[in-house]
């Protein structure tokens, strides 16, 4: 039997294709309703836009950013081609970077949009000690695991902000 037939028996499912876009569950997009209000989300790294997609069904204001350029038409849901790295976030919004599938960029772009004054970057993943575990380091940062299977494939979010001061409230 394969490794990947074992991983199956024991968790009832195929394991999670490391880059494999995420799928959210009804639930987590629920709850991120409540959780962002009326404020803008900016999806980093968006891939096919389908998050973007079901934020917007679910009336999430939202738009994805991607180095790669998207064939995508909806002006509800903009698509902006650009690296996250330098992108202008919205002060006060929210960014997700769920799943990414190249880990150099992540660190720098949480550091950018918490620089532009974003309220918080949602992290969904299962990469934490990659691309997370610098900010139990940073005193300047709030690290806090926020939500439990927040997609078809178990993913875990975790919410990045400023540890607030005088400058940043």
């Amino acid at each position: 039997m394969t490794i990947r037939k074992l991983q199956q028996k024991a968790i009832g499912r195929p394991p999670a294709c490391p880059f494999a876009f995420f799928r959210a569950t009804e639930e987590f997009l629920e709850w991120l309703s409540r959780r962002v209000g009326a404020r803008i989300v900016v999806d980093a790294g968006c891939g096919n836009m389908d998050l973007v997609d079901r934020m917007g069904q679910k009336c999430i204001r939202a738009c994805g950013i991607d180095l790669r350029t998207v064939e995508y038409t909806n002006p509800l849901r903009p698509f902006v081609p650009c690296d996250a790295r330098e992108f202008t976030y919205p002060k006060d919004g929210h960014v997700i970077i769920a799943r990414p599938d190249a880990y150099g960029w992540v660190y720098e772009a949480i550091q950018h949009a918490l620089s532009c004054g974003v309220r918080e970057v949602l992290y969904i993943g299962g990469h934490y000690t990659r691309d997370l575990q610098w900010a139990e380091e940073d005193l300047s940062v709030v690290l806090e695991e926020v939500y439990q299977n927040a997609g078809e494939d178990g993913e875990t979010a975790w919410s990045l902000s400023l540890y607030p001061t005088q400058e940043n409230t």
